[in-house]
């Protein structure tokens, strides 16, 4: 893809579980924010959408607020 180049090697290393915890993750990115979240609150790992294009108000507040109500963490890419 072409994501930045610290978010391809973080990616890279998660699925291989070389990650602080030691957990493996999966990951996802269809274009589709909302099927993505969906297959992640379902089966694990890691939604997102690393390009600009992505409303903050509509779309990645609204889906963070109910990964967090799951237990998850939701984050703006700073926070």
């Amino acid at each position: 893809p072409d994501w930045p180049e610290g978010l391809k090697r973080w990616v890279h290393d998660a699925k291989r579980g070389i990650t602080p915890s030691g957990t493996t993750y999966s990951s996802r990115y269809v274009c589709s924010l909302c099927a993505d979240v969906h297959r992640t609150l379902i089966k694990g790992g890691w939604a997102g959408n690393p390009r600009p294009h992505l409303r903050l108000l509509y779309e990645a507040a609204p889906l963070a607020h109910i990964v967090e109500a799951c237990g998850g963490r939701g984050s703006d890419g700073v926070r």
